[in-house]
């Protein structure tokens, strides 16, 4: 891994919710980051969240450097679909069955190359030389609507569909995951959040706090600060990889 590569994350409430069922596992030694954002009422969008991260944290910790030639974007892959199936079988053990589930997005570095998967509507962002640009799709029925031209990209967030994921993990044994490599460059910063901080600030302000003369720690403060200044009605999770 690029020793030059550094992690900041950090986890808030926001200003509505009673509890927090974002998560996020990091481990800066073999470069990954993950964030989730669960899902299913009560405690269990907690359980899934935090059960989904640490599943491909102690796989990517068990694996360890072995597998040095299978690409990142390939264990990415593997480790969130056994996340998934993780997920699944805390389901059918609940009773009566519970309907929790993540999100998920995740990041692993290997050298110069970010590999970054998703399932679900949080996102992933590449901040380079000034301009922001989003890396993920959301797996979300706006999102469809939004590239089939229905609705337009200012009006996603008065949908009434605006909250409907077509793609999560726990909801059934195979998942499809997205991932896509990207080629880091010194003073790339890449982003990963949940919707708590994307549905709250629009990219053009995510980019104005990113351009900020902060150092990462400082930067994950203002963001999660601007999102609750703008309401806060979710959970909000960010994760910088700063490449220096």
């Amino acid at each position: 891994m690029n020793s030059s590569i550094q992690f900041c994350a950090a986890s808030d409430q926001g200003k509505v919710r009673r509890n927090n069922e974002d998560y996020f596992a990091l481990d800066a030694s073999l470069g990954l980051a993950v964030v989730a954002d669960g899902m299913g009422g009560h405690a269990a969008g907690e359980i899934a969240s935090r059960a989904a991260s640490e599943f491909i944290r102690a796989q990517a910790r068990g694996e360890g450097p072995q597998g040095a030639d299978e690409a990142p974007e390939a264990k990415l892959r593997r480790w969130i679909e056994g996340a998934n199936r993780e997920v699944v079988r805390l389901n059918e053990q609940a009773s009566p069955r519970s309907d929790m589930g993540t999100t998920i997005v995740a990041a692993l570095a290997a050298e110069d190359v970010l590999a970054v998967a998703h399932v679900g509507d949080s996102r992933a962002y590449l901040f380079r030389a000034g301009k922001l640009e989003r890396l993920t799709r959301d797996h979300s029925v706006v999102e469809e609507q939004i590239s089939h031209g229905l609705i337009a990209p200012e009006n996603a967030a008065d949908s009434p569909f605006a909250n409907v994921l077509t793609r999560a993990l726990g909801s059934s044994p195979e998942v499809v995951v997205d991932v896509s490599p990207i080629e880091l460059r010194p003073s790339d910063v890449v982003l990963l959040a949940t919707d708590g901080l994307t549905r709250m600030l629009p990219d053009s302000r995510i980019a104005r706090e990113l351009s900020a003369e902060d150092v990462p720690e400082e930067l994950v403060r203002r963001l999660i600060a601007a999102a609750n200044e703008a309401g806060g009605t979710d959970n909000i999770t960010v994760v910088l990889v700063v490449c220096r």
